[in-house]
């Protein structure tokens, strides 16, 4: 067949030079003979009608997506989909940090290259003319998804440097002469970070490899041998392997930034006082789909670097499900804002900084972020008819609201000071359903026969993009175990994303709204006309059927330790616990007879409203202390 006639060009070579063919035979499937020709006439068929002429036109950028939905789903019940694949954003972000600028016949190599999504960004980049690919790994299936990879893109001329093999024991590149490692322009890596390599560490550990392994060789543990460490190796290997004027990029657990000694601080000493190392990108958690470790970037060349470049971007990114797990996806722009910090060297609040290396070496050689942040402590600076104008208004609002605090104070008390103590005994009686005893005047129902309806918002999804327009979009963060609504840090949505929320979630004055994820207890009691705002789907919204309950007391039952710890106990859920409305629905409660719930209504009423009010306060004493401390410490007041 074709790949056994090409085995030249379509192969892979071992560490022993044995040429390995790239495709199987498709015929050895199928056992009757005379079925073989009406299977490829199918195939053929299928393929005649589709013109590939865009898709080899726009090489990397078609492939790499497509190639990206593919192998999501490989092996993924056996949590190899890391081995095969890193995830396109990162790939894309080291790519165009490492070569900004145009550049020719340069080497690029990867020891651990998985199906090679490193190599084949950073190739586009530069160009797929201007480089030639190096590469080792030791699974076989791996190295057939890299092959495949270059002859679609254009790079069959790199075909013959991927090879098959254990890079830390035998590495098969040498330079020229044969008499050491070949070194390159470029290297990525994203080595496996654990995995267990006991029956050969010892080899390793010998005077052979003393220059390559400088830092350390993980010791072998008495147990889970699966946990060494083997991405250290991987790290003082691509050292090693650089050129003098070389460029590299390492994916590794964030953990790594900031170990206090081992080979990890070893590594990271040896990069800061070489002045090697030119930045740390912190990625967010769940970046790769199959694991939630969290990782970062190291970037490091072997000529001295003025500064390092830290920048935190864990809480970049949106977060999606991809089949059952977890995964954060970076958005275009937030791509491009990490890049641009990053080459440009800008540094921006709680986001990049610039460090020296010497500053490093004083913090004990550590690399995360948030290490070097500053704490800006803020000095405004106000025009005085501003200020006074200010002072004005919230000194007449404060003094507005503390009446309304002091009258709802003496309603309360004129409430409490009303209820007295009955001495007559009340007849109590076992209640199968509550498992407990409740007054014989009370009933027990299911919720579900206590409310109107149900119902919750809606996520963005293909529906409607956050962050354009002015209306409050309402998340079970933004609801406190106080009963309140945090406005001031919602997400916004435009007119035409609220009024198709608000045909699902339909809430209006009198609905509960209740956090759906734990921790449960979280509700609002809507008493005010709703303006500019609306909920999300983990939020739901339940109207109390006023013939059984009034709202009041059914806002009380959702806030009631027994009922919080009900629900808690049948929350399910692999990342975040949460329930579902059918938990809501078929819960028991207790029904008190009119007049009781009337009285329990009046005073939560009266108790809500305080509440409200308190919270409304400490938000504005909030404010005043937000604008007055930065005049004082400018000077500007006294």
């Amino acid at each position: 067949g074709i790949s056994t006639d090409n085995i030249d060009i379509f192969s892979v070579k071992t560490g022993s030079k044995e040429k390995i063919k790239l495709f199987d035979n498709l015929s050895q499937y199928i056992t009757e003979s005379d079925k073989k020709n009406r299977f490829f006439k199918a195939i053929i068929n299928k393929l005649v009608g589709f013109s590939f002429e865009k898709a080899f036109e726009e090489k990397y950028d078609f492939f790499a997506t497509i190639f990206e939905y593919l192998i999501k789903d490989y092996n993924k019940d056996f949590g190899k989909y890391a081995e095969y694949y890193t995830p396109n954003s990162i790939a894309r972000i080291i790519a165009r940090i490492l070569a900004p600028n145009p550049t020719q016949n340069v080497t690029l190599y990867d020891p651990a290259a998985g199906s090679g999504t490193l190599l084949l960004a950073l190739a586009h980049q530069i160009g797929e003319d201007n480089c030639t690919i190096y590469s080792q790994d030791i699974s076989q299936k791996s190295n057939e998804f890299l092959r495949l990879n270059l002859i679609l893109n254009n790079l069959v001329h790199s075909l013959g440097n991927v090879i098959h093999g254990d890079t830390l024991l035998n590495p098969t590149h040498l330079n020229s002469e044969k008499n050491r490692l070949a070194q390159f322009d470029y290297i990525v890596s994203n080595p496996p970070f654990k995995t267990d390599f006991s029956e050969t560490r010892d080899q390793l550990d010998t005077e052979k490899f003393k220059d390559r392994f400088f830092a350390g060789i993980p010791n072998i543990p008495n147990e889970k041998k699966d946990s060494m460490a083997i991405y250290l190796l991987f790290i003082q290997h691509i050292i090693y392997s650089l050129k003098e004027n070389g460029c590299a990029a390492v994916v590794v657990p964030t953990g790594f930034l900031t170990a206090k000694n081992g080979i990890e601080f070893n590594i990271r000493k040896k990069l800061i006082e070489n002045k090697w190392l030119q930045g740390v990108i912190s990625m967010p958690s769940n970046i790769f789909a199959n694991t939630g470790t969290n990782v970062s970037i190291l970037f490091f060349s072997k000529k001295e670097n003025e500064r390092v470049m830290l920048v935190d971007a864990t809480t970049l990114g949106v977060s999606e499900k991809v089949g059952k797990v977890k995964k954060t996806r970076l958005l275009q722009e937030e791509m491009n804002e990490i890049i641009n910090t990053f080459v440009k060297q800008n540094e921006k609040q709680d986001f990049s900084v610039a460090v020296s290396h010497n500053k490093i070496m004083e913090n004990n050689y550590l690399l995360n972020p948030g290490q070097y942040f500053s704490v800006d402590f803020e000095c405004t600076k106000i025009e005085k008819n501003i200020f006074e104008k200010e002072i004005s208004f919230f000194s007449k609002d404060l003094s507005h609201k503390l009446k309304n605090q002091k009258k709802l104070i003496s309603s309360l008390q004129k409430k409490l000071l009303s209820l007295h103590y009955d001495e007559n005994e009340y007849e109590m009686v076992y209640d199968e359903k509550l498992k407990q005893n409740i007054p014989s005047s009370w009933e027990v129902k299911k919720l579900k026969d206590c409310i109107e309806k149900v119902s919750t918002g809606l996520n963005p999804r293909n529906h409607f993009k956050l962050g354009d327009g002015d209306i409050k979009y309402v998340t079970v963060k933004n609801l406190d175990i106080d009963g309140n609504i945090d406005f001031s840090n919602c997400d916004v949505i435009n007119e035409k994303a609220r009024k198709l929320i608000h045909a699902r979630s339909d809430i209006s004055v009198g609905d509960i709204l209740y956090a759906s994820i734990c921790p449960l207890g979280r509700c609002y009691l809507i008493k005010d006309k709703i303006k500019n705002w609306d909920i999300n789907e983990s939020v739901f919204s339940i109207r109390a059927n006023k013939e059984v309950v009034t709202p009041e007391y059914l806002y009380m039952i959702f806030k009631h330790e027994a009922v919080i710890k009900k629900l808690t106990n049948a929350a399910t859920g692999s990342i975040f616990k949460g329930i579902r409305i059918n938990d809501l629905l078929n819960i028991y409660i207790p029904i008190p007879d009119k007049e009781t719930m009337d009285k329990i209504s009046e005073n939560i009423k009266c108790i809500l409203e305080l509440q409200r009010n308190i919270y409304s306060n400490a938000k504005e004493l909030s404010d005043i202390s937000d604008l007055i401390l930065p005049l004082i410490m400018s000077g500007q007041v006294k």
